[in-house]
């Protein structure tokens, strides 16, 4: 019974403001709030993964079902369309070509629901009167057979069962075969003042060994000076016998040694033999350019080239460019150098092909050429070399005052000091030439050289003249082989007029009599017209390059 007085509870109250307030601390808690939802998200993985399973083998029952409600239909209809001849010849005759129709017609809805289901497979020991269902046999029920019915007059013969084996397509394991692994190869550091002895010491292996391997065959010489750093390979056999033994000599060339032969392979059986595997280095053609905005090597660096590649260009047009205090900004450079491939893979920069520099509107060309007796060099594209010669002497001399020597009697100061030129004697005011193109890097006096000029070729030729009467030069200018940069006198400390002239090669006075001069002789007339054909071919694929490289910065 109700009493009078009874309300309703007011359940708006467990969700007000304060709800919470009852509750203990630990129950909001953070860790707490964290724990409760990851427990309710792995029980909603698992729910849907048994939900998913039970739709799974849902449909495979309904599938069966419908596959059996077939087969039963078919049934009917070959019953109906007149399977069992009831005696009537009229109806037997005007029934063939229906009962026909239909029943083709039903093998095909058969076959179709057969095919939908690609996991069936035939079972040919299921007889007649038994069917399969979840892989247990069943009896087939026969709607057809009655007591009446001729078995002699039946138009067709009884359906086949058909065994319908199901597997769940998700559970499949597929079963790979094992790959066949070759036996794996073993390593050993050279190490500082190693030799193979100690290594095969190392390894296990006997002095004996070390003696057949290092006497097999010219190839195996190189055992004899290992590099430190480098590893040596190898395989042993069952019994520790060495089977196979592999050096990498550099990139190209590795040695094998092995106990080969082209029936059986790597065998204990087999003697040792050594091969040379040689690897093919791949060339290919890049082009690189850029503008000068502060120094050869940072717009080198921006425009990605290497810093070899940088020191190689540098020195190409070292004759003619000062890349220190010739360049400006807006200067521009190109060139066409080779990569070299390996596998597939870069291992390298290779050698400047061509290259040109525009230095404040003039442009230089250097183009690579081999000739015919297989020497290289740097042309221009005109067949002048880009290595410039030098004078023997820069003067017109009636004679040598004094020879090179190292340890000469100085005539003035009275002691031995060294000379590190010579002396050219000849009237004062003979015109001094340069004895090759260059940049004048000193022009100037003091009291032992008088008046004097230093020219720098390349980057590392050096010539000195002192004791001029008159410099005609000054300091930063270029100058060409033969131009006259002074004129010839006694200034300094001197006994009579003479030109001092010094050959300095990479900081080192040399002999400028007898020191070998870089050679500068333009391209032979035999090869004139094979190297203008090269030099055109070059010329026009840097020129190409540039205007496609133009187009795509126009169209940025």
């Amino acid at each position: 019974m109700i009493k009078q007085d009874y309300k309703p509870r007011n359940y708006s109250k467990a969700f007000s403001n304060n709800a919470f307030d009852n509750l203990p601390a630990w129950a909001t808690h953070p860790f707490a709030i964290i724990s409760y939802a990851t427990i309710t998200l792995i029980l909603a993985i698992t729910l849907f993964k048994d939900n998913k399973n039970s739709t799974e083998e849902t449909m495979i029952e309904s599938s069966i079902d419908i596959v059996l409600e077939e087969a039963q239909s078919v049934k009917q209809i070959e019953y109906d369309s007149g399977q069992i001849n009831l005696g009537l010849s009229d109806s037997k005759e005007t029934n063939d070509s229906s009962s026909s129709d239909k029943h083709e017609e039903s093998n095909n809805v058969v076959s179709q629901n057969v095919s939908r289901n690609q996991n069936i497979t035939i079972n040919p020991d299921i007889t007649e009167n038994q069917s399969v269902y979840n892989n247990q046999l069943l009896p087939l029920k026969s709607n057809y057979s009655t007591p009446n019915i001729q078995k002699e007059s039946a138009k067709y013969t009884p359906p086949t069962a058909i065994a319908l084996n199901f597997t769940n397509s998700s559970k499949l394991k597929y079963q790979l075969k094992p790959l066949l692994t070759s036996s794996k190869w073993k390593s050993e550091s050279v190490k500082k003042n190693d030799n193979l002895s100690l290594i095969f010491k190392r390894i296990g292996l006997t002095p004996q060994m070390v003696y057949k391997i290092s006497t097999l065959d010219k190839n195996t010489k190189i055992l004899t000076n290992l590099m430190p750093g480098r590893s040596i390979y190898y395989q042993l056999g069952q019994n520790k016998e060495l089977l196979a033994l592999k050096y990498v000599i550099d990139l190209q060339n590795t040695l094998y040694v092995e106990r080969r032969n082209a029936d059986t392979g790597i065998s204990e059986k087999n003697e040792l033999v050594s091969r040379m595997v040689n690897k093919t280095i791949e060339y290919r053609t890049a082009y690189i350019s850029g503008t000068i905005t502060d120094s050869l090597f940072l717009s080198g660096k921006r425009a990605g080239m290497s810093d070899s590649l940088i020191i190689n260009f540098a020195n190409i047009f070292a004759w003619d460019i000062d890349f220190t205090l010739d360049i400006r900004a807006g200067d521009s450079f190109s060139l066409l150098y080779q990569e070299e491939f390996l596998d597939g893979e870069k291992i390298r920069n290779g050698n400047i092909i061509a290259a040109d520099f525009i230095n404040r509107g003039d442009i230089i060309r250097a183009i690579s050429y081999t000739d015919s007796k297989n020497n290289s060099d740097f042309y221009s594209d005109t067949g002048h070399s880009m290595r410039k010669a030098f004078l023997r002497a820069p003067v017109n001399f009636k004679y040598i005052s004094d020879s090179f020597n190292p340890r000469r009697f100085h005539p003035v100061q009275k002691r031995i000091k060294p000379h590190r030129g010579i002396d050219y004697a000849a009237p004062v005011g003979t015109p001094i030439r340069a004895s090759g193109d260059g940049k004048v890097i000193a022009s100037g006096y003091n009291k032992f050289n008088g008046k004097y000029i230093f020219i720098q070729h390349g980057n590392s030729i050096v010539t000195k003249y002192l004791h001029l009467s008159k410099r005609l030069v000054s300091r930063g200018k270029r100058v060409k082989q033969g131009q006259i940069i002074g004129k010839l006198g006694s200034t300094g400390m001197v006994t009579g007029p003479h030109l001092h002239y010094e050959f300095v090669v990479n900081g080192v006075h040399r002999n400028p009599r007898t020191v070998k001069l870089p050679k500068a002789e333009a391209i032979s007339r035999n090869e004139k017209a094979n190297f203008l054909i090269a030099s055109k071919v070059l010329v026009t694929q840097l020129e190409n390059r540039k205007q496609i490289q133009s187009s795509l910065l126009a169209a940025k």
